[in-house]
């Protein structure tokens, strides 16, 4: 409660979408429900700890300059990827294709390659993302039935989004209390699997999909 994770938009600009997510309205302003947070958060967790348990990877993704820092230091203090200034449209539909450009454009030029800052040593497509932001992902992770994890507010559809995290997107606090969380469950799921030895790859199935690709 403490990170006012729970305060959305006013009621005229809440989507209907989202009314599942709500205690109600107070003074115009729609409350999420803190037990619904906590509920997809600690499913968000358990699955970010399996993907990481079984050697999967993580592509965090927000194009929010407000986020950037803080993107950034999700994927370098997990271990895993990050993309904190453009998604690129094709991505992942074109992946070998996208693979070439970020190549071309970390020798050749400095400026674009920053929008790839992140992502350079990213060998194949993650097997999940965490949407940070609304960045409109173009339908991609889905086509390539890549998870997506997503914070959602309160005034627009979780467009992209297969695990939603219902909650106040203009907190600051609630983002690093999120930023914490993630790392920690994706440093515990490598950490067991380093306890346990090398783990074989699982069979096909048991890394979770995106929704409609089950």
């Amino acid at each position: 409660m403490a990170t006012r994770a729970f305060l959305g938009y006013e009621q005229r600009v809440t989507h209907p979408a989202n009314y599942r997510y709500l205690l109600g309205f107070l003074s115009g302003h729609a409350i999420i429900d803190p037990e619904k947070t906590l509920l997809s958060l600690r499913r968000v967790l358990s699955l970010l700890k399996k993907i990481s348990f079984s050697g999967g990877k993580v592509l965090v993704v927000s194009t929010q300059p407000k986020l950037a820092r803080l993107t950034r230091v999700i994927g370098e203090q997990s271990g895993h990827f990050y993309l904190a200034r453009k998604w690129t449209p094709g991505l992942l539909s074109n992946w070998e294709l996208s693979r070439r450009q970020v190549r071309k454009a970390i020798e050749l030029d400095v400026q674009r390659a920053l929008n790839f800052k992140g992502i350079e040593h990213m060998a194949r497509p993650p097997d999940a993302i965490v949407l940070l932001d609304s960045t409109s992902l173009h339908g991609e992770p889905a086509a390539a039935n890549i998870p997506v994890i997503g914070v959602v507010d309160t005034d627009g559809p979780a467009r992209d989004v297969d695990y939603p995290i219902p909650a106040n997107a203009n907190s600051v606090r609630f983002y690093h209390t999120l930023a914490n969380l993630l790392v920690r469950a994706l440093k515990e799921g490598e950490a067991l699997r380093a306890t346990l030895g090398e783990y074989t790859s699982p069979a096909e199935g048991d890394l979770p999909a995106a929704a409609g690709h089950r």
